[in-house]
């Protein structure tokens, strides 16, 4: 017997940090885990004919293209990881990251870089339709984050 079932979020995936009624949240489920969890997803899941998958997203900055802008996409917040290193030889390496959110801008910046990689994760967590701009000088640099998209 089928049974039809009209969801209000279309690709099965609702807004996160909530509770839903069929079950777990598609976005709520990690990219990787250190323990392997089976993961049965309910009924409407697969009738909706819609799919979440995760989309690695990033932008990238050097001394060749000193700014890039990326914009946050995915029915859910996101978390950006940021990597950097300077370049061989740099007298006034830096780093500097703007996020527009709702109308609100913040930025981070670093200058004076030691050598070597740096990261930092979990750098900052932004809601679809955030926009970045990265900015680098005698660095190279890039922006990581994952977006949950229904296919």
């Amino acid at each position: 017997m089928h049974h039809s079932h009209t969801h209000p979020y279309p690709c099965g995936c609702h807004p996160c940090h909530q509770h839903h009624p069929h079950g777990p949240c598609a976005c709520s489920q990690p990219a990787y885990s250190a323990v392997l969890v089976p993961w049965y997803p309910a009924p409407w899941y697969w009738d909706s004919g819609h799919h979440p998958m995760t989309v690695p997203e990033e932008v990238t900055a050097d001394s060749a293209g000193t700014t890039a802008e990326g914009m946050i996409g995915g029915n859910c917040d996101v978390h950006l990881s940021l990597e950097y290193a300077t370049d061989a030889g740099a007298t006034s390496p830096s780093v500097k990251v703007t996020i527009t959110d709702g109308g609100a801008t913040s930025t981070w910046e670093e200058s004076s870089i030691p050598e070597g990689y740096h990261v930092k994760t979990d750098f900052a967590s932004l809601s679809p339709g955030s926009k970045v701009t990265l900015e680098v000088n005698e660095a190279t640099a890039r922006l990581r984050w994952c977006e949950t998209v229904c296919c």
